[in-house]
Parts: C-alpha cells; structure tokens; sequence
C-alpha cells in the first residue's frame, strides 16, 4: 500500500512576515553605518566649529588685551603730556597781551625766519629788512604782524639788538632771544587802527606824488615845500577833506617813526595847517543824536514790541533771535552805560562775560535805585578801565536793561553765579573759552588743527570741541589768510563753558593731547558774541564793531521816518540845519551824554561823575590818582547809576 505523499504547505502570513524581517535584518548594518557616518561628519564639524569659536574668542581676547594696552599707553601719554603743560589757569587782560606779543611760539617763529628756516624761505615773499643795512630780515607773516605796521618798514633785528647789548662781542643764545622779543613788542608799537592810518598817510603821500608828476619829487614828510603842497592837495583837491585832521595826525605818527625831524612841528606847516582847519572846520558834520522817542521807536517800549524797528532788522538775518537779545543790550550799553561800540564789542577791547553784573543793595545803601547793573570795562583806546553802572529800568523810557541782560544769558545758554559783596547780592555769568592763538603757528601746524578739527566734526570724542568745529575751521582760514589784521586778533576760541566744566577742560585735555599746548590757554569769554553767517549759529568768538551798523544804523532810521509821520513834533530831534539825519554808532551814546547833563541837578549827579561813566577827559584822570582809587568802591560806583536814570 502506498502512503500517500503529504501536500504541499502553504506559506503563512506570519511566514512572510519572517522572510521581510530577514530583508530588515540584512539592510540594518548599512543604514546603520549611514548613521554612524553622518554622526562622526557632525561631530567632526562640531569639533571644528568649537576650534574655530575657541581661535575667534582668542583673537578676540587679544585684541581686547592689546586695547587695553592701547588705553592704558593712551592715558600714560596724556599724563605725561598734562604733566608737562602748565596748569589750567584763566588768563587775565595783561596775560593775553603778553601772550600775543612775546609768546614762545612767536619768539620761535621769528628766530626760525631770521635763519632762513621758515615755511616763506623760498624767496618770493618779500622781508621786512632790518634798517641798519645788516641784511637780515623777517616776513610779515611768519611773525603774525598786520600789513599797516609793516607798511612803515621800521625793523632793528634781534641780531643787531644783541651785538649792541653784548657791547661787540658774540651775544649768547639767550640773549639773542630777549632781543627777539623787543623786536617783536616794538615792531608793532601802538594801535592797529592808528597803523591802519599810518598806511593811509603813506598811501594819500604816493598819491600827491603822482598827481604832481612823480619823478624825483621829495616826499612831504622830507620837504618842507611839499608838505605845504600836500596840505593845500588834500583839503582842495584830494577828496579827503573831511578827513583832514585824521591825516594830520597820521602824519605826525609816521614822521616821528620814521624820521629824526617831523616836519609837523615846524613852524610854517603848522601855520599852514592851522589856516587850513580854520576853513574846513565847517565842513564836518556832526552825527545826529536819537532822542527818546526814536529809541523807544527802535525797542518796542511805547507800542507793541513785535514792531520794533531792531527787532524788524535783526530778525531779517540768519540767527535774529540771537542777533536781537545782543542788539539789545549792546543799545542799552550804549544809551545807559554811555559805552562806546568799539568798548563794548571786538576782539581786542570788548567786555567780557564775566565782568557784566546784575545787583541788588542789601544794606539799604541806593536800596531806592532798585536793581542795577554794572559793567567793568578792563581796558580802553582812549585810555585805562572804568567800571560803568546804570539802573536796572530807567525812570523815563522804561528800558528794561537789566532784563534785557537776564535775556542774553538765557538765550547763550550761561550758568550764573551768585556771590555776596559790599552788601550787594551780585549775580554774573560763568564763561570761559578754550583758546588757541595762531601766533608763531607754522603752516603745517596750521593744517594738522584743521585736520583734527575736521576729524573731530565727523567722528566726535569731545563735545565742547566738536560742537564748534566747523566755525572753528572757518575762523582759522580767515584768520591766517588775513594780511592786515591786528596781533590781538590772530586766535580762534574752539571751545567754550563754565570755568570747571566738562566743555573746558575736556576741550584744553583734547588740545594738549594733539600737540597744541603751548598754543592753548583759557580767558573769559566775550559777552557779545558773533553768530555765524549763513548758518547764524552761536559762536565763541566776540562781535566784530563792524556787525553794527546793519542792525543798529538801520533800525534808527526806520525808527526816525515813523516818528517824522507823527502829527506831534519830536522836541528833542535836533538835524544840525541838515534836512535828514546823519545816524551812526555814536548817535545813541551822545544822545546819551546829552541828556545825563540836561537831567544832571534831578538826578544829583556831578559833571565828574558823567565824565567818569562816559569816559571823557580819561587822559586827565589817569594821572590823579585819586579818582583812580576813588572807582574801586562798589557803593560809589552803584551811585553813578543814577547819571542816566532818567534816560
């Protein structure tokens, strides 16, 4: 019997499911190997991104270190350098002179140019030479003098100066450096503006010369005859008769310069100038005097102060509402204080900051006067200081100067201070400038602090120099391209603030740190100061007296022609016989004079205490000593505010 083969077994599902888990089984090690591969590339890359963060955070650190480094070398250097420059001191009046004329860098300029050593050796710069004939000689330039002072020639080099003090022998190098500074000091003895007319004498000389032919025509400063022909040429002939005695004393000025025989003290050019003056004395006319009417006309005091004629004018510009707050008070110096513009504006006699105060009496003493003012004029053209005081509102106008002043410290942004003295409460502003002088300065000095300046605008790293640099640069090329400008003016002020704040003495470290200490020092700022053209920003720098007459000339006259169509006649308006009126700076301080004296017995002022606080005779007072010591008492000077209380 056959037994039967057994059928066939069928696969199952879980048979299947067997024969795919083998499969699995087989691709596991090459997926796992996938893994393992891309695990072992992001660690490599893990690892080479630690290295690469461990070599930045090392370069980082270095650099940190080597920052540190440059810091603390930095900080090393600036004490050395501040170490070396003399301490922050605030220059006085007599201090700035000094420092204009015979300053170490100026000394060291012009020895360099007497050696051939400075930047206009080239040979094309005409020098000054020395007059004994030695062949020496210095640019005008290198040692900052202004082109009328050089105009005159008058040079004794510090190498003849040396020989004679060292009696023949060889003079020893500090000996020759003090006959530099006498050749600086006397140089450019005197004004400026008497310079200026001393060219114009010389000027007005050519000019005669040319008119009669030239040739070998002497001059009128060498010939008798010509000097009686020049006179007659210039009252009838050259246009400038008017200006007759002004050319006179110019004359004298450079015939005693550069003569040893002024003919202007000879008997017959004296005769013949004498009988000139006789005849042309008709022909100057006076300038008209403003009245109360016109000033308030110009202020707003009698109608709305939006129509003012000052404010009219100034506001035109750019920077009014500057220009106006310093309008103001310099017209209220003016008509109250009887300053002249050239004393209370400019770089050379301007008032200061500082010297400008507001008191009140505590003890009672003029207790009735209220609040006043005072102003301390340091020096002056016409003679020594004098302190100027008026009252805070005049009795009759009603000018508000004392606020007037509050207005411009407000306006310049100043801090004030209040101190107690002679039983007044004085109040005053606390401003001081960082000052550079370009004096002595070579050219490529020059250049590096506009460089650093123009850095310093872009990239700032101290306030008080970056907020002004770019009128800083302004100044310094106006400044040095100049050729006919005074010693005293050849300085920018960069920087500007309280006398201990951040703005000074961050501004002093950041000068002393470039190089320029010897040429940086601080003074008191000016009070009136310039506002920049085209921009009209807030400068450091001190009002120019020619800023004005725009404002001031023009406000008057506007203010005359609304006065004129006025039904009431203005009673105090006086043309001279002229049918309009001559306005000019000095209309409001006569107008002034005029009435201090007419309103002299109400006020219980004396004919001294006017001449005093409008600084007449002030030849005659230097030399009594006693109404010079008579002007140091506050509570006589707070009494001569009452010679314009009735303005």
């Amino acid at each position: 019997m056959t037994t039967p083969k057994p059928a066939a077994r069928q696969p199952t599902v879980r048979g299947e499911a067997s024969v795919h888990g083998a499969a699995r089984t087989a691709a596991a090690p090459l997926s796992t190997m996938r893994k393992t591969v891309q695990e072992a590339r992001a660690i490599v890359v893990a690892r080479r991104e630690t290295a690469a963060a461990r070599e930045q955070q090392a370069r980082a650190r270095a650099v940190e270190a080597e920052e540190r480094a440059r810091v603390l070398e930095q900080r090393e250097r600036e004490r050395a350098l501040l170490a070396q420059a003399p301490p922050p001191k605030v220059l006085n009046r007599a201090d700035e002179v000094l420092v204009a004329k015979v300053s170490t860098a100026r000394t060291d300029a012009a020895l360099r140019c007497m050696l051939g050593q400075c930047d206009a050796a080239d040979g094309t710069t005409p020098r000054i030479q020395c007059t004994t004939g030695c062949g020496r000689g210095v640019h005008a330039m290198c040692i900052g003098m202004s082109k009328s002072f050089a105009s005159l020639g008058q040079l004794k080099c510090a190498m003849c100066r040396a020989s004679h003090m060292a009696g023949g022998s060889a003079p020893t190098p500090l000996l020759v450096r003090s006959a530099t500074k006498s050749m600086l000091w006397e140089v450019s003895v005197g004004k400026h503006s008497t310079a200026q007319g001393y060219a114009e004498y010389q000027r007005l000389e050519n000019e005669w010369v040319s008119s009669v032919g030239g040739g070998a025509v002497a001059l009128p400063r060498d010939s008798e005859e010509s000097f009686v022909a020049f006179l007659i040429w210039l009252a009838a002939e050259s246009g400038r008769a008017r200006s007759f005695t002004t050319v006179w004393r110019a004359a004298a000025g450079v015939c005693a310069r550069t003569r040893e025989a002024s003919m202007t003290k000879t008997a017959r050019v004296k005769r013949m100038y004498n009988d000139l003056v006789s005849v042309l004395g008709e022909l100057a006319i006076p300038c008209t005097q403003i009245t109360r009417r016109i000033l308030g006309l110009m202020l707003g005091l009698n109608t709305n102060p939006d129509g003012a004629t000052l404010a009219k004018r100034c506001l035109r510009s750019a920077g009014g509402k500057l220009i106006l707050v310093r309008s103001r008070v310099l017209l209220v110096f003016e008509v109250m204080g009887g300053l002249r513009v050239g004393e209370a504006t400019g770089c050379i006699h301007g008032v200061k900051a500082n010297d400008v105060s507001l008191l009140k009496s505590l003890s009672g003493v003029h207790a009735e006067l209220g609040e006043t003012a005072e102003v301390e004029i340091r020096d002056s053209k016409t003679g020594p200081g004098r302190h100027v005081n008026f009252v805070g509102t005049s009795k009759i106008s009603k000018i508000p100067g004392a606020q007037y002043i509050r207005d411009l410290w407000k306006a310049y942004g100043l801090n004030t201070i209040t101190v107690i003295d002679g039983g007044f409460k004085v109040e005053r502003a606390d401003y001081i400038v960082v000052r550079v002088s370009l004096l002595g300065m070579v050219a490529g000095e020059v250049a590096r602090l506009q460089q650093e300046l123009k850095k310093e605008e872009t990239k700032p790293t101290c306030f008080g120099i970056a907020s002004a640099a770019r009128v800083s640069i302004k100044y310094i090329t106006e400044l040095t391209k100049s050729l006919d400008i005074a010693e005293q003016r050849r300085y920018v002020n960069v920087a500007g603030g309280a006398e201990n704040s951040d703005e000074v003495l961050g501004a002093r470290r950041w000068l002393i740190m470039r190089g320029f200490s010897r040429a940086t020092a601080l003074t008191p700022g000016p009070f009136l100061r310039a506002t920049e053209s085209g921009s009209g920003a807030l400068t450091h720098m001190p009002m120019q007296v020619g800023s004005t007459y725009t404002h001031h000339c023009g406000a008057m006259k506007s203010a005359y022609a609304i006065s004129a169509a006025m039904s009431e006649p203005d009673l105090e308006l006086d043309l001279g016989g002229e049918t309009v009126p001559k306005f000019a700076n000095h209309s409001a301080r006569r107008a002034a004079d005029r009435i201090a004296r007419e309103t002299r017995a109400r006020s219980e002022v004396s004919i001294m205490d006017i001449d005093v606080v409008f600084g007449w005779n002030e030849a005659q007072r230097r030399k009594d000593m006693q109404l010079h010591y008579q002007g140091l008492d506050r509570a006589q000077r707070v009494r001569r505010a009452r010679v314009t209380m009735y303005m």
